[in-house]
Formats: structure tokens, C-alpha cells, sequence
């Protein structure tokens, strides 16, 4: 069976257009036009499995 993976960005509602990103095991809110900000602010939710 085939796996799809789907990513996630989180928009801040208080300044649209600035979105979450990490850089070196920070979180930072940063706007859209931020270089690199695709990689950084793209993330992918993971299953805890107990």
C-alpha cells in the first residue's frame, strides 16, 4: 500500500501572512516572503505510537 504524505504550514491569525517556521531549533513568525521559507515553515505531522 502506498503512503501519501500531507504537510502542514501554521499562519499566524494575529499578522496574516506571517507564518511559523523553525531555524536552528527555534520557532520563529515570519512573513510569507522570507527567504527559504518554504522548507522551514512546512511540517509533517507524525502518529505517536504507543
Amino acid at each position: 500500500m502506498s503512503q501519501s504524505h500531507i504537510y502542514i504550514s501554521f499562519e499566524s491569525v494575529n499578522f496574516p501572512g506571517r507564518f511559523i517556521r523553525h531555524r536552528a531549533n527555534h520557532l520563529f513568525v515570519e512573513p510569507k516572503d522570507s527567504p527559504n521559507l518554504a522548507p522551514d515553515a512546512t511540517f509533517l505531522p507524525v502518529l505517536h505510537m504507543a
